[in-house]
């Protein structure tokens, strides 16, 4: 069986193969590998099926499904698996992230998620330097409707989110709203693009390098490099 997709986290790993099986393992001391236990795992271990896209975060996790549903495991303390119940709970196994059905792509940061949705983008966890990209700094245990649409593809770092539309990078951090930051195309051929893309961390100047890759449906970050 042909492997689709990889995501790595700190000390974790998830793969996707081409019949859409998840399967997880490494640290597990808060659920993250999402096998119902807190003990490490040492092998490649089935998770879900009928996967499509699938993100780590610090100790959490998400997988959206083909049929457009979205779920999360793992750690909570920042509402960060976005299920609305109060709990900072680890939750050990996927757990559906409320009802809609059209997820597509998921970006999980260290205590925060954002996904892609067929309409736009949501993001909630933990919001302390504004990375939800909702104008302040009040954590979400729900998702949040951006101001986003025909987002190509999505980016949740540590303290920040980035998406590409139409190969611009849009960068929320630092109580921002998504704006348009400063960018500028270094390198760029028929199918790859090299963005570097600006932007303020209170007095801090900060750039992000993304590279690019042009996919059928639009552009894809496929690496970064920040400082």
């Amino acid at each position: 069986t042909n492997i689709e997709q990889v995501a790595i986290g700190i000390a974790n790993t998830c793969v996707i193969d081409s019949t859409h099986q998840l399967f997880c393992w490494g640290e597990n001391a808060s659920g993250e590998v999402g096998n119902n236990t807190t003990t490490d795992v040492l092998t490649p271990t089935k998770i879900m099926d009928a996967v499509a896209d699938v993100s780590i975060g610090q100790i959490h996790a998400c997988a959206a499904t083909i049929d457009g549903h979205l779920h999360c495991w793992g750690a909570n303390s920042f509402g960060n698996l976005g299920l609305g119940n109060g709990s900072v709970d680890d939750v050990l196994t996927p757990t559906q992230v409320g009802t809609w059905t059209d997820y597509e792509k998921v970006a999980c940061g260290v205590v925060h998620t954002c996904a892609r949705r067929s309409n736009g983008v949501a993001c909630w966890g933990g919001n302390f330097a504004g990375q939800l990209g909702l104008s302040d700094t009040i954590d979400r245990d729900t998702p949040a409707i951006l101001n986003l649409s025909a987002v190509d593809s999505l980016y949740s770092g540590g303290a920040h989110t980035g998406a590409v539309i139409d190969g611009d990078v849009f960068m929320m951090a630092q109580e921002w709203e998504p704006t348009d930051v400063a960018t500028k195309t270094t390198a760029q051929t028929a199918d790859t693009a090299t963005v570097e893309a600006t932007f303020k961390i209170g007095a801090e100047t900060r750039t992000v390098t993304y590279s690019l890759k042009k996919l059928r449906d639009g552009w894809e970050i496929d690496d970064i490099a920040s400082p």
